[in-house]
């Protein structure tokens, strides 16, 4: 066993065990580079290979439906093609406005319950009273 800096202390093994470990850090830090630098470039390709068949998508959905966007498509009620009016496609406002309720109601809970725990938190503290007063609900 060999002794420390000071006469008669043995050394810190947490200290000879942080310094094994910088040198085994720096002696794989290249390799550990050079992996890490490969798996962003293979994350790359990843995302481009699944970019490719969104856009394909995206520009085939273009292609066909850009003629038929007008503002009787966002106004209108959705409609069934019949065998007497084969074009009575309707519009998609239910979609929208459904979109907007749903969006409406979320919004108003997340402002409440992101509140809640704040108002839970705050009335713990005893230190100070105005931290204790309940808030009115609107």
């Amino acid at each position: 066993m060999t002794m420390g800096v000071i006469e008669g202390i043995p050394p810190d093994p947490i200290l000879e065990r942080r310094e094994m470990v910088q040198r085994v850090a720096r002696k794989t830090l290249d390799r550990r580079i050079l992996i890490s630098r490969g798996m962003v470039g293979l994350c790359g390709v990843a995302l481009l290979l699944a970019l490719v068949p969104l856009f394909a998508i995206l520009y085939s959905l273009l292609q066909k439906g850009i003629r038929w966007w007008n503002l009787d498509f966002f106004t209108k009620v959705p409609q069934f093609p019949s065998l007497i009016d084969p074009n009575a496609i309707g519009g998609v406002s239910n979609a929208i406005i459904g979109s907007l309720v749903i969006d409406g109601i979320a919004a108003l809970l997340r402002s409440r319950s992101a509140s809640l725990p704040a108002c839970s938190w705050r009335s713990r503290a005893r230190s100070s009273r105005a931290c204790c007063e309940r808030r009115p609900r609107s």
